[in-house]
This record gives C-alpha cells, structure tokens and sequence, in this order.
C-alpha cells in the first residue's frame, strides 16, 4: 500500500504558472492567475490550456453519455457495454476523437444477442437510424490471405464507432481508423489484438464470456439474461 500525503494545496492555472510560484516568487507582473485548483500532495499541476480537463488522483478520463437501448435489462450486457466505452476511452487517443464525434452526431446505441436466438444479428452502423448495434460477448472472424483472424468484442464496437463518427465513409476508411484503435488499445493495456486488419468480415461469429476475448465459450458472459 501506498502512504498518500493528504495535504491540500491550492494553485492557479494561469500561463505564468502556480501563484505563487512554488519557491516563493510572486507571479510574473501583469499576470492574472487563473482559477483556483485544490490539489491533494504537494506536487501541482501542469500548465494547461483553457479548455483542457485537469485529471487531479490519478483519474482517467470518462466518455460521453449515449441513448443506449436493447439489452440494456441485461445487466451483464450493460455492463460490458460500459466497461468497453470506458476501456476505449481511456486507452487510445484515436477512440477519443470518434466516441466525441459519433456524440457528436448524436448516435445511438444498441445491445443486441448474435446467435439463431436472436435472429442471426451481426455488429453494425445502421445509417437510417444512426445507431450502432453490438454484441458485448460476441467476437467477428475472418479470412485473410488464406488466415483466419479476429478481434475481442471490445475492437468490433471500435469498427462500428468509426461508422458512427463517418457516416458514409469507405470501409476501408473504418478498418484504417479502427487499426490505429488496436495498436493504442495494445500499447496502453499490454494485449496483442491484432491490428493489422485489410479486409471486411463475412459474418463469422463466435460466442465469449468477456469483451476483450476471442476464446469460445459454450456459455455466454449475460446467459443468465436468456
């Protein structure tokens, strides 16, 4: 266990830097501070540009709130649909920029269960409704040169958001996108998804107890939901 000095300290955020500065000095002459920041230690924090959130504690950054329907009854279901936004939000800077633009064009979400039970479903950006359907515990497959690969769940919502923030854009455009997601993805949380996809999927799925797996599960991670 870490000992964590609690000691408040509070600083400003303008450009000359905290106010005073730390050995003392005053702020540069003219210098207006900016607004006042409480931070727990003794460390402040950095200069930041107006606009920019300060992530105080070691925080991560949170994406913005969707209309999610479907199975969102599913606990599980809901559940990994959160921890997948999250993961994706936090690990790739790419994931930023489309999870803001597809709220920003005011797309929707949808759970849904891929299997004979639920009518044969597959991940997908519906343009008519502006909604991205997605199966937490379902990963795709595909044929590549005579290779048979895949992604987690996780990177297939990754696919269907850059549809949501491009609407109309080539596939191609999707895969590139959804490629710089998984190399990011890899580096920040160590895994080795593949990131080098050049073609589309054909419809192959398969059943997984978790968002970030490709190892088949005759059960499933919401079967308690039906």
């Amino acid at each position: 266990m870490t000992e964590v000095d609690t000691a408040e300290l509070v600083y400003h955020t303008a450009g000359a830097g905290p106010c005073p500065q730390p050995d003392g000095q005053p702020c540069e002459e003219g210098t207006e501070p900016g607004p006042e920041v409480v931070v727990v230690g003794k460390n402040p924090p950095p200069a930041a540009d107006v606009g920019t959130p300060i992530i105080i504690g070691g925080g991560t950054p949170t994406p913005p709130t969707f209309k999610v329907s479907g199975r969102t009854w599913c606990q599980p279901a809901k559940s990994g649909f959160d921890d997948a936004m999250n993961k994706l939000y936090e690990g790739s800077a790419t994931a930023r920029q489309v999870i803001d633009q597809a709220h920003s064009n005011n797309a929707a979400f949808n759970l849904i269960r891929i299997d004979t039970a639920d009518g044969g479903k597959q991940d997908l950006f519906d343009t008519q409704n502006n909604t991205v359907s997605w199966d937490p515990f379902s990963y795709p497959s595909w044929d590549e040169n005579g290779v048979t690969k895949s992604v987690p769940a996780v990177l297939a919502l990754a696919h269907e958001i850059c549809h949501a923030a491009l609407p109309g854009s080539p596939e191609m455009d999707a895969i590139d996108k959804a490629n710089k997601i998984a190399t990011g993805y890899n580096g920040y949380f160590g895994t080795k998804f593949e990131a080098g996809r050049t073609t589309h999927g054909d419809g192959k799925y398969t059943n997984t107890d978790s968002i970030a797996s490709t190892t088949y599960s005759i059960s499933r991670g919401d079967q308690s939901c039906g």
